[in-house]
């Protein structure tokens, strides 16, 4: 009788043990990925032939005169690379999206979504597609007014 209750008791242990390690593995990678320093990103791009194809044709994407670029950052996923642009500028976002609007469409570009309400938690954003690649412009919360977002879908 004492045997099935140690037996289980120990399958129990061991099951929250691993359930902890999986959870601290979990927010280490997480707190690894939130803080990334823009050193961090460009070393990360510097070392990757992929990142760095990816950064060539996003840096081509054509963007307003005075979009100023402050720094970028490294996302993805097993299904995405991902790189953001961090700008400043002095343009309101409604004049940015007459800017993409009228010329991303002539590069074959097809716009998918456009969200400029005021007053909300979201951030104004318009989104294209283009064959694998996704990109969005959004008004931006620290250290740059916009972000511009490219992505490659690779799976």
């Amino acid at each position: 009788m004492f045997d099935v209750y140690t037996e289980r008791s120990s399958r129990a242990r061991l099951m929250y043990g691993a359930a902890v390690v999986l959870a601290i593995v979990g927010a280490a990678a997480l707190i690894e990925n939130a803080c990334q320093t823009a050193e961090d990103a460009e070393g990360i791009i510097h070392r990757s032939p992929s990142l760095q194809s990816l950064d060539y044709f996003c840096s081509n994407i054509p963007r307003p005169e005075d979009f100023s670029l402050r720094f970028r950052a490294v996302g993805g996923n097993a299904y995405t690379r991902q790189l953001s642009y961090f700008y400043s500028s002095d343009r309101p976002f409604s004049l940015v999206v007459d800017f993409y609007q009228s010329r991303l469409p002539n590069e074959g570009w097809t716009m998918t979504s456009l969200y400029t309400e005021d007053m909300t938690a979201r951030s104004k954003e318009i989104s294209f597609s283009r064959d694998d690649y996704r990109i969005s412009i959004a008004t931006a919360a620290f250290k740059a007014k916009y972000s511009l977002t490219c992505s490659q879908k690779i799976r």
